[in-house]
């Protein structure tokens, strides 16, 4: 609770000066629905608006007004607008309050049960580690920011958490929450779906039970259907992906674009892409027997998606380090290597932190990053 609370003040306070001493706008000339930005002239609406950005103002929107078929708010799973609407009641509608009071709740209930589940399988220092290794990482400040991560990152570890402690049909709740916030929330049917089989066969878990394993992609499902059953949207998922020329490729197509990429460019954000999906593969394959085959499952399941994205437009990898962060497995074993060397962890979290800021100042400057 308290690191929560400090990196929402300090990311707070950086933003705030960033903005009141250089307000430049990098690429605000491209991004989507900007006339909802706060920008009114008084210097403390800028602890607000250094938030909306990106993908931040196309979930206020689909909070403000619903989905609409033909402009894309369809590609955005609905429960992380459909909470913030709902927590903005008691701030009078400011929908960018009750964004950013979701992400600040969904973050310290993820922090919370990510240091539970981890001192399950790896100890209460190795368990510390994980949830600093993931705070401080260079792109943690999503988890603060009206962005999805917070809460997919708090239902899945909720989802672990409660199929690791036999509760399955919670687990299955969690899940299919998990579902609702993005797609990737049904790749939770491998590590559940396991539990459950493992379970069932030990004794501990009875037949009527069992089916709770498939919640997380009811979530997907509801989640897709709504736009095309309700709203009218005639895209398919894959339609709703191109308008930000996001393609399935081989993985030698997209390692070699984003190889290429910043060979011609040098773009440092890139780099960050490109260490993030390589880096945590690795990571993942060496810890793969070294955590509960549950954790490998989703690891994999999840990174193999990020392999398979290639787009056409800023990036070949656009937004691979944003989508790694909930990865959490991969930063678990990353706590298991770290826990006998502290002063190396200590001095990889200072860096780390360090870079965190810089990017959100850039991210604040409207520099893409994720």
């Amino acid at each position: 609770m308290w690191l929560v609370a400090v990196l929402r003040i300090a990311l707070g306070l950086a933003g705030l000066l960033t903005m009141v001493l250089d307000p430049r706008a990098l690429l605000r000339n491209i991004a989507a629905w900007t006339s909802l930005e706060v920008v009114d002239g008084r210097p403390w609406t800028f602890v607000f608006s250094v938030w909306q950005r990106w993908d931040a103002l196309w979930y206020e929107e689909i909070a403000r007004d619903g989905y609409h078929a033909g402009n894309n708010t369809a590609a955005f799973f609905p429960l992380f607008p459909v909470l913030s609407r709902v927590a903005s009641l008691p701030f009078l509608g400011n929908v960018v309050l009750g964004e950013l009071a979701i992400t600040t709740l969904a973050c310290a209930i993820a922090f919370v049960l990510l240091y539970r589940l981890a001192r399950l399988d790896i100890g209460r220092r190795a368990a510390i580690l994980t949830v600093l290794l993931v705070a401080l990482s260079p792109v943690g400040f999503f988890l603060l920011a009206p962005y999805t991560e917070a809460l997919f990152l708090a239902t899945t570890v909720a989802s672990f958490w409660l199929a690791r402690t036999r509760h399955p049909w919670l687990a299955g709740i969690a899940g299919g929450a998990a579902g609702l916030t993005r797609l990737q929330g049904g790749l939770l049917l491998l590590p559940l779906g396991y539990l459950a089989w493992r379970d069932l066969r030990a004794g501990v878990l009875t037949p009527k039970n069992a089916p709770a394993w498939i919640f997380p992609a009811v979530g997907v499902f509801l989640a897709l259907a709504y736009p095309r059953l309700v709203i009218g949207e005639t895209g398919s998922p894959f339609d709703l992906q191109q308008a930000w020329g996001a393609r399935l490729a081989p993985p030698w197509q997209s390692i070699g674009d984003a190889v290429g990429h910043i060979a011609r460019t040098g773009d440092p954000i890139e780099m960050l892409n490109l260490l993030s999906v390589v880096g945590l593969t690795a990571v993942a394959l060496y810890g793969f027997r070294r955590l509960p085959l549950e954790y490998g499952l989703y690891a994999l399941a999840s990174l193999a998606l990020l392999w398979l994205r290639d787009t056409d437009n800023l990036s070949p990898l656009m937004s691979a380090a944003r989508y790694s962060l909930v990865i959490f497995p991969c930063f678990m074993i990353g706590a298991v290597l770290l826990r006998s060397r502290l002063g190396i962890a200590a001095g990889l979290l200072a860096i780390s932190a360090v870079i965190q800021t810089a990017l959100f100042v850039y991210w604040v400057h409207w520099g893409f990053v994720g």
